[in-house]
């Protein structure tokens, strides 16, 4: 539609006139007057056609006697002819269906509302589009289906009902619902659009049909998004804003994601059903709480917002928050826990090698001591980091705790990695709360003092020629079985065990004890990294070093052979 003025009959007053004024707009007919001319009743005395005027009481005050958009329109129950809309477009204030009435829209005509939609009967959409182009809209009944939905620029559109949308909604304008479900039902395609502003209350996508969101961005108030059919972002961003705790169930794929929950005392957005962010996963307010279920940012999402303890993504269920990676590069995993009081705990990855192929890394925590940490110096939480499609990757982790997790002497806990066995790294430290090591593999990462009880005072490896001595001395021993000498030729390599059995512990919880071990199976000149492992008597071990030992060549000395005369 072009711009311009249209008006009413001549034979109206002046007032009239201006009241039923109307400015068109690139979203349709645009209410301008704040009030309406009167009100008209569809009497069907005539037919069934919505633009004959003797089918209308005398109280329309549009050309030839039909509505005009600022009447009020009643459809009453219990006539024989009931209206339809297809030789035009057609234009209200407010419109009221009663029961046992009907109004229908045939073909491609509009029908546009500048106030309320009230519906007790029957309303057929056909392929047909309502526009809403009043300042003060709103849909007052629930179970419509609509076909093609429009709110126009300027207008606005406050709802607290359940509605269907059957082939398109686009909003210019402000549309606001406070209750009750929007349901995209028929399609098989349904389409988004428009630069308003949209927050719709609960979503419902049913089975077998598509929403494609383009660039339209809207809100979710609600409880639930459901989504049995097919989401397709484009560009759009999605927010969940409710006030109390949001599901979104069924597989959806988000471009940008918000999460901006105010449900301080609960989960805030909870996952029914895993999902992935390609684009932007903001986190400006509330929990995104995985429970059982994965969250995975592509290969180029990013997270935005400034996370926290109170803005983050709780995942201490069986469910993990899953990052993409093409290739090496570092990401800071924006993990915490909402047991008891909320725990703000991040990990960062920085790959800086590796080969990658449609490869992920995934990390979820517990905010408790490890089953396996029997340190009297320890972290009560503990971080699991798996991956995907990441081989020969060298990678430095970072762990961020809080002070609630110090339980006994903080300086004395080291970061520690369990893998069937305890591998144990440097200091934590206490002045940032973090710990840090530079791995090859993934399992479960936490601290402690010594996860096994024992306390290692020395650990050196001394070359001879053509051999290796390992010598170590314990300060204490408690539940310690005996140790293993494990060697690599590089220092995250593969190692071997090089005892057949355990060298048996003789130490005790007050007393230590040195041991010696000759490693003489070697090359000479070469390099060898040794690991010295710790067995406790429930068959669980902690492994330390490396050390590195590089035996010497052995000499021969050929003494000249002297013939003694007698």
């Amino acid at each position: 539609m072009g711009t311009g003025t249209w008006h009413r009959r001549l034979s109206v007053s002046m007032a009239s006139l201006l009241l039923a004024t109307v400015a068109w707009a690139a979203g349709g007919l645009l209410a301008v007057p704040p009030a309406h001319a009167g009100s008209c009743s569809w009497t069907g005395n005539t037919s069934s056609d919505w633009h004959t005027g003797s089918n209308w009481s005398s109280g329309c005050s549009g050309d030839g006697g039909i509505p005009a958009s600022d009447d009020d329109v009643l459809i009453p129950s219990g006539l024989s002819n009931q209206p339809i809309i297809s030789s035009g477009d057609a234009a209200v204030n407010n419109l009221t269906i009663n029961q046992n009435a009907s109004l229908t829209v045939q073909g491609s005509r509009s029908l546009y509302i500048a106030g309320t939609f009230t519906k007790s009967g029957s309303f057929e959409a056909g392929s047909g589009t309502v526009v809403f182009n009043g300042p003060n809209g709103s849909i007052a009944t629930g179970s419509t289906s609509f076909y093609d939905l429009r709110i126009a620029s300027g207008a606005t559109v406050n709802t607290s009902k359940s509605f269907n949308i059957q082939h398109s909604f686009t909003n210019e304008g402000i549309f606001t619902a406070t209750d009750n479900t929007v349901n995209f039902v028929t399609g098989p395609t349904i389409t988004l659009s428009g630069s308003g502003s949209t927050t719709f209350y609960n979503v419902k996508i049913n089975s077998g049909k598509t929403v494609e969101a383009g660039s339209h961005s809207f809100a979710v108030s609600g409880s639930t998004w459901t989504n049995d059919g097919t989401f397709t972002a484009g560009t759009s961003t999605v927010t969940f804003n409710g006030s109390a705790t949001q599901t979104i169930s069924g597989a959806t794929t988000f471009h940008n994601l918000t999460i901006n929950n105010s449900h301080t005392s609960g989960d805030g957005v909870t996952l029914g059903a895993d999902i992935i962010v390609n684009g932007t996963l903001t986190l400006s307010d509330g929990f995104l709480t995985l429970g059982s279920y994965n969250l995975t940012l592509g290969t180029g999402a990013t997270v935005a917002g400034t996370p926290s303890a109170s803005n983050m993504v709780v995942a201490t269920g069986s469910g993990q928050l899953r990052k993409q990676f093409s290739g090496p590069g570092s990401f800071t995993f924006p993990v915490g826990d909402n047991t008891g009081t909320a725990e703000y705990s991040p990990a960062t990855l920085n790959f800086t090698s590796g080969s990658f192929s449609g490869a992920y890394a995934a990390v979820s925590l517990a905010d408790s001591k490890h089953a396996n940490n029997r340190s009297p110096d320890y972290l009560t939480r503990y971080w699991t980091v798996t991956s995907s499609g990441i081989s020969g990757f060298s990678c430095a982790a970072t762990f961020k705790y809080t002070d609630a997790d110090v339980v006994g002497t903080e300086a004395n806990i080291k970061g520690a990695k369990w893998d069937s066995s305890w591998t144990v790294y440097d200091a934590v430290n206490a002045a940032n709360n973090t710990f840090a090591m530079t791995v090859s593999s993934f399992s479960d990462f936490t601290g402690g003092s010594d996860p096994l009880l024992i306390m290692l005072a020395s650990f050196t490896a001394t070359p001879l020629a053509g051999a290796v001595l390992l010598e170590w001395e314990t300060a204490s021993e408690m539940d310690v079985a005996g140790f293993n000498i494990w060697r690599s030729a590089s220092p995250d390599g593969m190692y071997v065990k090089l005892n057949s059995a355990l060298i048996p512990a003789r130490g005790s919880p007050t007393r230590g004890a040195r041991y010696t071990y000759t490693d003489a199976d070697i090359v000479p000149g070469t390099v060898y990294w040794y690991r010295l492992e710790e067995v406790d008597i429930y068959g669980a071990g902690t492994l330390h070093g490396p050390v590195i030992g590089t035996p010497r060549p052995q000499y021969r000395i050929n003494l000249p052979f002297l013939a003694l005369k007698r």
